[in-house]
């Protein structure tokens, strides 16, 4: 290995939370050549090789700090990456965040304003709506009576961020040296696309211009509500926008699904993702359940538009194309769709993948529409591909 000792302190955090986890679910199917080396320079006491559980894996990552904290975020919503237990578990991140005190809140909005609280709204609420790994939200009121919800980036994240993901991307590049499995399943690039959009979440003015553009795109759809930014009451570390009152879409309960009739809001929301994807190549890319709420009219509306995610005419093309073929049970067609959007290495099992998918394909056959789902279908279709050798774009 070649990590010098000065360095050993800035790796040790994320080596020491693999070395604990590679005996879990997490990483079961985890070729361990780069971790036995990383071993050979750590004590490890029974203490680490323990089974450790999904929960336990959140408060580690929430105690090694706000990166960590998104990032497990991010891997919440990746059923292709993580088993279950640890997609449920992570979730709880998308909540679960320490707030920031109001004396900070109030400090950075007044150095990014140039005025005083009291002077920009005629009210600010103390008690935050919502407290996340980048950012905090507050409800206030601007001088013109309008209700806003205001968005304030934690205190020195940039700096934190930029450290944490260069020394990521120093170990995924050394993983994917020394992993089959690591090189297999991209670790480098999935980093390194993780980065660029983390990077980006980062500034605000980015964000209002996104939330403007999807505003517009969907205007056409009658119970889609995306909130618009307030300009002049937002910089690159606050975003002001319409306050939108509701409740997370996971939170209706029992009683509220069998009195209302949610077809509707649901179809407008799928074909509004068609749309995104499709036809205007620009999405909302984090619709996790904190970010997709049922308003009090009876509305969807799609939060943080921190993520985007951008699409080539090529790929927003080879995308209906499978679609198609996944409606019309081709299971060779889909193989080829998917081929041509992927990269595959010298050693990629072609003929197992295509074999693999024509056999997914065939089985979703026999499925009435209520049981077919395609989201889950694509999801083992990319772990497929990943087990084959192959990286689906």
């Amino acid at each position: 290995m070649n990590i010098i000792p000065e360095n050993l302190k800035k790796y040790q955090k994320f080596i020491s939370l693999v070395l604990k986890y590679r005996n879990s679910d997490i990483l079961s199917a985890a070729s361990d050549k780069a971790l036995d080396e990383l071993a050979e320079d750590q004590e490890l006491s029974e203490e680490s090789n323990r089974y450790t559980s999904p929960e336990e894996l959140v408060e580690d990552l929430k105690n090694m700090g706000t990166t960590y904290v998104k990032i497990g975020q991010t891997l919440s919503t990746r059923p292709d990456l993580l088993p279950e237990p640890y997609l449920l578990a992570l979730a709880s991140l998308q909540d679960d965040v320490e707030e920031i005190p109001y004396s900070e809140i109030q400090k950075i909005v007044e150095e990014e304003l140039g005025t005083k609280i009291s002077k920009a709204f005629l009210s600010f609420e103390t008690q935050p709506l919502a407290s996340a790994s980048i950012g905090q939200v507050h409800k206030a009121v601007l001088r013109s009576g309008k209700e806003v919800a205001v968005k304030i980036q934690r205190p020195g994240i940039r700096k934190n961020f930029i450290e944490d993901l260069d020394t990521l991307k120093e170990l995924s590049d050394l993983a994917v040296k020394h992993s089959k499995t690591a090189k297999k399943y991209g670790i480098d690039d999935v980093l390194d696309e993780m980065r660029h959009i983390l990077i980006h979440e980062l500034d605000y003015n980015r964000e209002a211009q996104n939330l403007i553009a999807l505003g517009k795109n969907l205007e056409k759809f009658e119970h889609i509500v995306i909130p618009q930014p307030v300009l002049d009451y937002s910089t690159s570390k606050i975003l002001t926008m319409d306050f939108v009152e509701g409740q997370k879409i996971t939170s209706v309960h029992g009683i509220q699904k069998t009195e209302t009739d949610f077809s509707v809001l649901i179809d407008e929301l799928v074909e509004a993702y068609l749309q995104q994807i499709i036809f205007d190549g620009f999405a909302h890319a984090d619709p996790h359940p904190g970010n997709v709420h049922l308003t009090k009219d009876r509305k969807i509306a799609l939060m943080d538009l921190g993520m985007v995610a951008k699409f080539s005419p090529n790929l927003q093309e080879q995308i209906l194309k499978l679609l198609i073929a996944i409606s019309k049970y081709n299971g060779e067609e889909v193989s080829k769709v998917l081929l041509e959007i992927s990269q595959d290495e010298k050693n990629a099992d072609i003929i197992g993948f295509k074999k693999e998918i024509n056999r997914i394909v065939l089985d979703s056959q026999n499925r009435n529409a209520a049981e077919m789902q395609t989201g889950k279908m694509l999801i083992r279709m990319n772990k497929i591909a990943a087990e084959k050798g192959i990286r689906i774009a």
